[in-house]
């Protein structure tokens, strides 16, 4: 066999070191890594291994298959940033995972599962990046959708600036 040409070494003294960085940075601002694309290529498993004993938020994701892959080794908060699958939503909501809200169909689904369950929403507010999210002018009208439901519980607003120097 071949040897690899390239590889990486993952220094868990240093990610904890950079961890400090941002927390020095963020002042009483929480953060939370993403660890989405395999942690970005590092290998999920030990990236979430090494994030356990630092003092953060929880971790995000980009997709419903990958919070449900760490849940077993994470026990804090999860947040799925993007899409996720309505026949996973009561599985995601069973582990704890808090999801995202992005259009009304997203929240139709969302607002028929907790007239049972508890679940932890964000909304994803489309700033230009034309992904997913509601424009800001829809805000409005989700909020007064979400006041009449004692189940759902509003924990977050986000978007993405992808050309923030702009």
């Amino acid at each position: 066999t071949v040897p690899p040409r390239t590889w990486i070494d993952i220094s868990a003294s240093a990610l904890h070191h950079n961890v400090q960085q941002w927390r020095r940075h963020a002042g009483t601002t929480q953060l939370m890594p993403v660890v989405k694309a395999n942690a970005y290529g590092h290998g999920l498993p030990l990236i979430v291994r090494a994030l356990r004993s630092e003092p953060i938020w929880g971790l995000s994701v980009a997709y419903d298959e990958e919070a449900l892959a760490i849940r077993p080794n994470w026990p804090g908060r999860i947040l799925v940033l993007s899409f996720w699958r309505a026949a996973l939503l009561p599985q995601l909501v069973q582990q704890g995972i808090e999801i995202t809200v992005w259009d009304d169909s997203s929240l139709r689904t969302v607002l028929r599962l907790a007239r049972t369950k508890k679940v932890i929403i964000h909304i994803k507010v489309d700033t230009g990046t034309s992904r997913i999210g509601f424009l800001p002018d829809e805000l409005a009208s989700v909020l007064r959708r979400l006041q009449t439901r004692p189940k759902i519980h509003l924990a977050g607003l986000f978007s993405h600036l992808a050309n923030s120097e702009e």
